[in-house]
């Protein structure tokens, strides 16, 4: 799904349990999509939750329901 960058806003860095498989999932893109934030959401009973590391080193929580959006935390 594509978010507004203000959305997102530095919030780059998947956690640490995760960046094998971002680094592996961005192997195939091209040098346009540097810019894009991967973020892996596991699907609970309602909605889809992950996490980033912000620019600070700080945990984010992101949840994204249909009937809400995405929301960063």
């Amino acid at each position: 799904m594509r978010v507004y960058e203000r959305k997102l806003a530095g919030h780059l860095s998947p956690p640490t349990e995760f960046a094998t498989m971002a680094r592996a999932a961005r192997a195939a893109w091209s040098r346009f999509d540097e810019d894009v934030v991967l973020v892996a959401l596991i699907e609970n009973e309602r909605a889809w939750e992950g996490r980033l590391i912000d620019a600070e080193g700080r945990e984010r929580k992101i949840h994204y329901a249909k009937a809400l959006g995405l929301q960063v935390g």
